[in-house]
């Protein structure tokens, strides 16, 4: 197989199990090639906070789940002694640099592939498994599900962006420049008061996610290629996305160092593919409906200001040539959320084509029109102008974070599986009035009475019917019901159906 080095994800240091034929495995492979190379007792090293043993279970665990979702899949880890702190709490498991140790004991003894990273090429090193390890993990007794997140991983993350220097790519010479990267920082749980309370209903949330079997019916092999922009980059990368049930666990990140910034709801593989996807999502096997809220962030700038946004806020009157009133309405909104989460005109303006489909004609677009409909759209909504390019989006997040945060606490106490894509909520079919009822109670506890419209996907039968009730709305209803119907029928690969029996056989025999 030709390895591509890019189709990888970072080592997780937080995979583990205790299931007895696991332990078992760890046992005997430990035992029979690395125990005298790498335990301390044969004097290597200091003794670290986690033994070699443990630190091995975590790599060769990591290794099992890469190649059982996808062989392809390169893991890419640190190989230098600063890549490891030992004492954060994003380390739960007291990873060290006796990893570096362990990756070289193994590739050594043939059970690993390793490409080299270098600072250059921006690529940690890569590690695969080889043929040796492949065979022993085809004659294992135990099951990927038996595989899961050590429960000490820290899920409430306070980031930050810090100044690096990075090494310029094509320079001869020791030049670097300078680029910021956001990072993980440390935190006190006394920092703010909330915080315990928080990490409790998550790891609660998580819990019930894992005993959940979610999948896309329509997939044959669970992997989604996507092409995306990546703004520190500035260049379009590939992402490979695996939907698995080891793709499922949820943190809740907040921005700039602050408790008051972000803290929205970020993991899960349903964040990373498009709507196309995630129609065919399965929870349990059911179907599933996906709610969100319509213009979300403008919505909660007019609610802050204690006014009620108009019904349609998008829709200006004719300004550019060439783009009918629909074309023009999708631009307007991609640009005016765009400049909500802007700190000036000018990154709004980039920002936008940035997120454009390559050879687009939105993408083409200069910055003279941009600030014609984005001022076109400021005088039709002169209530949130001051949120307008001025950074306020990280403050705006702060509440969809909170009333996801209430949705998905309401939903985890009554054992209902829910999935959370930020502004956007996907139930097993049938639970779609009970995630109204909460989507309206959540944004009136945080707005102070305002409720904020809602967006179906595609309308249940009483949902159609309690739009629908007059006789002039009759075509609007068989429309609906026409996309209903189509999407009634689902698809289900018999590649899905082998991974659902699979995870329902393991469910039988773990109880």
């Amino acid at each position: 197989m030709t390895r591509d080095y890019r189709h990888s994800r970072p080592l997780d240091v937080h995979k583990w199990s205790e299931y007895k034929e696991v332990n078992d495995f760890i046992k005997s492979l430990w035992s029979d090639d690395f125990s005298v190379l790498l335990d301390p007792a044969a004097g290597k090293g200091n003794k670290s906070k986690q033994t070699p043993k443990n630190q091995f279970k975590v790599l060769i665990l990591d290794l099992y789940v890469a190649w059982k979702t996808d062989p392809a899949l390169c893991i890419g880890v640190g190989m230098s002694k600063s890549h490891y702190k030992v004492n954060s709490r994003y380390n739960a498991l007291h990873i060290s640099s006796i990893m570096i140790d362990i990756v070289h004991t193994l590739h050594d003894k043939g059970y690993i592939g390793l490409w080299k990273g270098n600072e250059v090429s921006g690529m940690t090193t890569r590690i695969w498994p080889e043929e040796k390890l492949i065979k022993l993990f085809k004659e294992a007794r135990w099951s990927l599900f038996d595989i899961y997140a050590a429960k000490e991983q820290e899920v409430i993350v306070l980031n930050e962006k810090v100044a690096a220097t990075k090494r310029l790519k094509d320079s001869t010479k020791d030049e670097t420049s300078i680029v910021f990267k956001t990072v993980p920082i440390q935190y006190d749980d006394d920092d703010y008061q909330p915080i315990v309370k928080m990490r409790e209903d998550l790891l609660a949330y998580n819990e019930l996610l894992s005993r959940t079997f979610v999948d896309i019916g329509t997939l044959e092999k669970p992997v989604i290629h996507r092409r995306y922009f990546d703004k520190s980059k500035k260049k379009y990368v590939d992402q490979y996305v695996q939907v698995s049930q080891q793709n499922k666990l949820v943190r809740r990140v907040f921005y700039r160092g602050s408790w008051f910034l972000g803290g929205r709801f970020h993991g899960g593989f349903w964040q990373q593919i498009k709507s196309d996807y995630r129609k065919d999502i399965l929870i349990n096997d059911m179907r599933t409906v996906e709610i969100d809220y319509s213009g979300l962030h403008v919505s909660l700038a007019y609610a802050l200001e204690g006014v009620t946004p108009p019904n349609d806020p998008y829709t200006l009157k004719p300004v550019l040539e060439g783009f009918n009133a629909t074309q023009q309405r999708n631009i307007v909104k991609q640009l005016a959320l765009t400049a909500l989460n802007a700190n000036s005109l000018k990154t709004t303006f980039q920002a936008f084509r940035d997120a454009q489909e390559t050879d687009s004609v939105e993408k083409s677009l200069k910055n003279t029109e941009l600030e014609l409909l984005l001022d076109e759209f400021i005088n039709q909504n002169k209530t949130i102008e001051q949120y307008i390019g001025t950074d306020k989006g990280v403050e705006l997040m702060a509440i969809d974070g909170r009333i996801t945060s209430r949705i998905i606490n309401n939903f985890t106490n009554l054992n209902i599986p829910i999935l959370t894509i930020h502004d956007s909520y996907i139930v097993p079919e049938g639970h779609e009035e009970r995630l109204v009822e909460q989507m309206d109670k959540a944004t009136e506890a945080e707005l102070n009475g305002f409720k904020v419209r809602l967006k179906f996907e595609v309308l249940s039968y009483g949902e159609i019917n309690n739009q629908y009730n007059q006789q002039e709305d009759m075509h609007l209803k068989l429309q609906a019901l026409n996309k209903l119907k189509q999407q009634s029928k689902v698809i289900k690969t018999e590649q899905y159906k082998d991974r659902l029996n699979e995870f329902i056989l393991w469910t039988e025999e773990r109880g």
